[in-house]
C-alpha cells in the first residue's frame, strides 16, 4: 500500500493513494481490477485509484485473484514437453520411432493449432485457450525393384525389394557368361560398378551385366634358333595374325 512522499497527513487535506497487488506465482488479478475494503468499518467497492478526503481513516483492502488456467495437451504416437499448458505457452511434442517398414509422415490436429513445422518428428505449437490434440502420422516406406540383365550372358538373377533411399550391395554375377568371355562390372545407369559397391535405391533399378574378352597369352619359342621374341596378349577366340621370325636361325639354316 503506497503513498504520496507525505508521512504525516493534515485534516481536511486531500491526498491521492494508489494501491499495487503482486498475485501469486500461478494466478492472475480478476478482470477489471476490481477491490473490496472497508473505510473506518464501512464496506467499499472502488477501482484500484482512489483519491478521498478524509479526517480520520483506516482502509482495508482486499484484491480478487484467480488461479491461471491450465490446458490438457494430448499427444497420440508421441511425447510432449508438458500435460497442461498455459494460453501462449510454446509446447515442443515429438514423435515416436516408427516401427518396422515405416517412417514418420507428418503432424496432424483438429483443434486449429498451427504446427512450426508439420513433417519434422519434433516440432512446436503455441497453446491456445483450450484442451489440445494431436497425433503423429505414419506411412509405409516406399520399396523399389532391382532387376538384374544378363547381358550378353545368359541364365537368371532374381529382383530384389529395397526400401527407398536404402543403399544396396551389388551381389556376384550368377549370369552364364558368353563364350570366350568374362564378367567385368555391373553397369547401373550406364555407370559400370564393382561387385561389393553400393548404390542408393530411389526408383525400380536394372542392373546390367558387362562382359569382357578372356585374354590368352600367345607365346614364342626359338626351337634351334636363338633370341627373344615378346609375348602378345589376344582376346580368346579372336583371329590372330602371326608375325614376322625375330628369332636367329641356327647355323647353316
Amino acid at each position: 500500500f503506497k503513498s504520496l512522499t507525505e508521512t504525516i497527513y493534515e485534516t481536511g487535506k486531500e491526498y491521492a493513494f494508489y494501491v499495487q497487488f503482486a498475485p501469486a506465482s500461478g494466478y492472475v488479478l480478476v478482470p477489471n481490477n476490481q477491490l473490496s475494503g472497508t473505510l473506518n468499518g464501512t464496506a467499499l467497492n472502488y477501482d484500484v485509484d482512489y483519491i478521498g478526503t478524509y479526517s480520520a481513516w483506516r482502509i482495508v483492502l482486499t484484491a480478487v485473484s484467480e488461479e491461471i488456467p491450465h490446458f490438457a495437451v494430448t499427444v497420440t504416437n508421441g511425447i510432449a514437453n508438458a500435460s497442461l499448458a498455459k494460453e501462449n505457452d510454446v509446447v515442443t511434442i515429438t514423435a515416436n520411432a516408427p516401427a518396422s517398414g515405416f517412417v514418420f509422415d507428418k503432424w496432424t490436429t483438429e483443434d486449429g493449432v498451427t504446427f512450426a513445422s508439420e513433417t519434422s518428428v519434433s516440432t512446436t505449437f503455441v497453446m491456445p485457450a483450450k484442451a489440445v490434440a494431436v497425433s503423429a502420422t505414419y506411412k509405409a516406406i516406399p520399396q523399389y525393384t532391382v532387376t538384374f540383365g544378363a547381358g550378353e550372358g545368359t541364365g537368371s538373377m532374381a529382383s530384389e525389394l529395397v526400401n527407398e533411399n536404402s543403399t544396396f550391395e551389388l551381389p556376384a554375377c550368377l549370369f552364364v557368361a558368353p563364350a570366350n568371355k568374362e564378367f567385368k562390372a555391373w553397369s547401373v545407369g550406364g555407370v559400370e560398378k564393382n561387385v561389393g559397391d553400393a548404390i542408393t535405391i530411389t526408383a525400380n533399378t536394372t542392373v546390367t551385366a558387362v562382359w569382357q574378352f578372356i585374354k590368352v597369352t600367345v607365346s614364342f619359342a626359338a626351337g634351334e634358333g636363338t633370341g627373344t621374341m615378346d609375348s602378345v596378349q589376344v582376346d580368346k577366340g579372336s583371329s590372330y595374325t602371326l608375325p614376322v621370325n625375330g628369332f636367329t636361325a641356327p647355323d647353316g639354316q
